[in-house]
């Protein structure tokens, strides 16, 4: 009965792990290289929400990653979360046992693995090199299981790293680099195959970008000045290489300055 349990476990936290979740980031070019506000539709699930340009983007399936219902290690702490890459872990064992440390990425692939036989009190460790995006970190012993998503931030191609710090009830202080500003992750239901439509905005520049995304990444809007004669400005489309006006003309002059009767 008990193996059946682990096994039916297993299975649901492989499955939350294969769903799809990407991180996407925003930046400007061109005119304004900040993003006021992102409006995100989802043109195959008709669904959108407005966010702002310094927030994270996160598109997710039904099935997020749970937390296993096994019993959890006594006051387990992660911090800061989501992070630059870096991340401490704190946890208290209750006996000696040979300790499992794992992280996966979304698609299930094992990106650390790592194990060490530790002495009964409280421990800290320190995982560096996290790539961007979306991290399942389990902990396990023979009797004790924890999983906890890590949300990465980072612009790196490090290989993930753990350092276990070996002195039980040592209360050290970790240092990990924090982010300047809080950073939301905002999420939006999506399946792959879906087409979201972007329009980035940045004072009185808009850009709007189709998007079919397929992994995690930052996603750079190409602000253009487009004014007519009224002071009107228009959203602006780049189809390949063109550029093309995103909505009607307004305006009620033309080149020449003559009034348009119409």
């Amino acid at each position: 009965m008990k193996l059946l349990i682990f096994t039916g476990i297993v299975l649901m936290t492989f499955a939350n792990i294969n769903a799809q979740n990407y991180l996407i980031g925003f930046a400007g070019s061109g005119a304004s290289t900040k993003v006021d506000s992102v409006k995100i539709e989802n043109l195959s699930q008709c669904n959108s929400l407005t966010m702002s340009g310094s927030d994270v983007l996160n598109l997710t399936s039904e099935t997020n990653i749970q937390e296993s219902d096994i019993q959890n290690f006594k006051g387990l702490k992660v911090f800061p979360n989501p992070s630059l890459g870096k991340f401490s872990v704190e946890f208290e064992l209750k006996s000696e046992n040979m300790v499992l440390f794992r992280l996966y990425d979304l698609s299930g692939e094992k990106v650390l693995l790592q194990s060490q036989f530790l002495q009964k009190g409280n421990y800290s460790i320190f995982i560096d090199g996290v790539q961007r995006g979306i991290y399942l970190l389990k902990i396990e012993t023979d009797h004790l299981l924890f999983s906890e998503k890590l949300i990465s931030l980072a612009e790196n191609e490090n290989t993930p790293s753990l350092t276990i710090n070996e002195s039980p009830n040592v209360n050290s202080e970790i240092k990990t680099e924090i982010p300047e500003k809080i950073i939301s992750i905002i999420g939006l239901l999506f399946k792959s195959g879906d087409t979201l439509k972007l329009t980035g905005k940045s004072g009185n520049y808009r850009t709007v970008l189709m998007l079919f995304p397929k992994q995690s990444q930052t996603v750079t809007f190409n602000f253009l000045d487009c004014t007519d004669a009224d002071s009107n400005h228009y959203a602006t489309l780049q189809i390949g290489s063109q550029i093309w006006m995103a909505e009607n003309l307004k305006t009620t002059k033309y080149r020449d300055g003559s009034i348009s009767l119409m």
